[in-house]
């Protein structure tokens, strides 16, 4: 994207670089750069309202309430529910069309020209943009080691604060995208000591990851705005709602200074529709799934030495001096898995499904961890290549074969448990059958195989078509299901889970 300047616009506006997201990269399998709730599910409530104006497209023709009165009650009994001493009211709240819209009206309505804001030498990118386009100056307080907010970042903050020039001061209680808080002393400690006629804004986009806030203290000092977003623990990130929470004379300036019908009536909705008591449960729920995802990821690389920011947000940054560039080339082109390079030496990972977070964990250690990784993936494919050709020989014989060496057959078979070798085990499973009767011992067999298909997220409905010609039905209706009802199964399956088990530590010691 050309930078050259046209001479139209402002000095701010003609400096400005184009703003990059890992967004737009194509289709890749596993997109993991924009720090969405990938693990979020909606429930009836917002599909109803999807449904609303699908069938009536008549509302798209009308403006929505400008104000969003209705979003911003929900959002006030929200907050009050989660901290009972922040006592607000609608009055308190008031929604935009994004987070980011919410910080360009605060610096549009602070800040001008030759006039400078307080922030941490890492900010988010919005921040930096919104300023220079004003031309206002950024006064940074270091973060201690590049990463961490200390007693020294809040001293150097409180400092500026008190400069003439600056007119506002901004904080992330969650940094983006290093991942490690603000503590809630030193926010406490900045509030007290900045100059009341300062506004002090904290970010808490990542509130409901991290559960630092400051809602309790609005009351008490009259200028405190918070800043949160519901695109990340309430998965609207595609219709952008977000939202400030502040005295009411605050949020009556900001009402004024904001655009008109910035929010839609399709996303004031969806709001009310997620922030029903049973919305909020679903969004605690995805949030507790979200948190152990992350906290199992980052403690299994780390295992492995690769260094890794603490984090209480959605998502974990690697440490990877001076490759960030090159590595999220090279997950994207190779992988196809797109991740956030920020400066050269950071790399941010959102947490995605349990799925996804597999595949991603596996594939860091694959390039990150070099030689030792592909050892171990050597080892891997040697054996399974001595299982095939194990198998290629056992083609070229009868079908006749003793039952122990059918049975030694089945066994290998079971060791393929991911659902990428699903028709090599049902091939080989079939082939058994053909050899010797269909009996109680052989259904145990089918059974079997199906529950490992079922613990590899294999495809179970066709295997059980794939084997149901062997026992004249359909396996469903079939009396190898029926067998199993009284607990068989489960104790299969965790016969299957024990052997995995013992089968992952025997990969391991490679």
């Amino acid at each position: 994207m050309s930078t050259a300047r046209t001479g139209f616009f402002r000095q701010g506006v003609e400096k400005l670089a184009m703003y990059k997201t890992p967004a737009g990269q194509g289709s890749p399998r596993i997109y993991a750069g924009s720090n969405e709730n990938l693990a979020f599910k909606h429930g009836l409530g917002v599909r109803m309202v999807l449904a609303k104006y699908a069938l009536s497209p008549g509302r798209l023709c009308k403006y929505a309430d400008p104000m969003a009165t209705r979003a911003c009650t929900a959002i006030a009994s929200y907050v009050n529910s989660d901290t009972p001493k922040a006592g607000i009211t609608k009055d308190n709240v008031v929604c935009f069309g994004g987070g980011e819209q919410g910080i360009q009206t605060l610096v549009n309505s602070v800040a001008g020209p030759g006039d400078a804001v307080a922030t941490t030498s890492w900010t988010f990118d919005m921040t930096r943009v919104f300023t220079d386009i004003q031309e206002v100056e950024r006064m940074q307080a270091p973060l201690k080691d590049g990463v961490h907010f200390t007693r020294d970042t809040a001293d150097v903050f409180i400092a500026s604060l008190r400069n003439p020039r600056v007119k506002a001061g901004f904080i992330e209680a969650v940094n983006n995208p290093l991942g490690t808080i603000a503590p809630r002393e030193l926010i406490e400690r900045v509030l007290r000591e900045a100059p009341k006629d300062k506004l002090v804004v904290i970010d808490e986009a990542y509130y409901e990851f991290s559960g630092n806030t400051v809602a309790d203290l609005l009351k008490e000092h009259p200028n405190l705005v918070i800043l949160r977003s519901m695109s990340k623990a309430f998965g609207l990130a595609h219709v952008r709602i977000g939202y400030l929470l502040g005295s009411e004379e605050v949020i009556a300036k900001l009402k004024a200074a904001k655009p008109t019908f910035n929010v839609t009536g399709l996303t004031q909705q969806l709001v009310e529709a997620c922030l029903t008591p049973r919305g909020i449960k679903r969004a605690h729920r995805a949030r507790e799934l979200v948190r152990r995802e992350r906290d199992a990821m980052v403690a299994e690389l780390e295992e492995t030495g690769i260094s890794i920011l603490p984090s209480k947000g959605n998502f974990f940054t690697l440490q990877v001096p001076g490759k960030a560039a090159e590595l999220f080339e090279r997950f994207k082109k190779e992988y196809g898995m797109v991740f956030r390079a920020c400066s050269g030496d950071l790399l941010r990972i959102t947490v995605c499904t349990p799925k996804e977070n597999k595949e991603i964990i596996k594939t860091v250690k694959e390039v990150l961890l070099g030689r030792k990784e592909k050892k171990w993936r050597q080892k891997l494919r040697e054996r399974a290549e001595e299982e095939r050709a194990m198998w290629s020989v056992e083609r070229t014989q009868p079908l006749d074969k003793s039952e122990k060496d059918n049975e030694r057959i089945f066994k290998l078979t079971c060791k393929w448990r991911d659902a990428g070798k699903l028709e090599a085990k049902l091939k080989a499973i079939a082939r058994i059958a053909e050899s010797r009767k269909r009996d109680d011992y052989e259904r145990k067999n089918c059974a079997e195989f199906l529950a490992l298909a079922a613990k590899a997220n294999a495809d179970v409905s066709v295997a059980a078509e794939e084997l149901a010609p062997l026992f004249n039905g359909k396996i469903g209706n079939d009396a190898v299901v029926n067998d199993l009802k009284e607990g068989e199964l489960r104790r299969i399956m965790l016969a299957a889970f024990k052997e995995s088990r013992n089968s992952g530590a025997r990969e391991r010691e490679f």
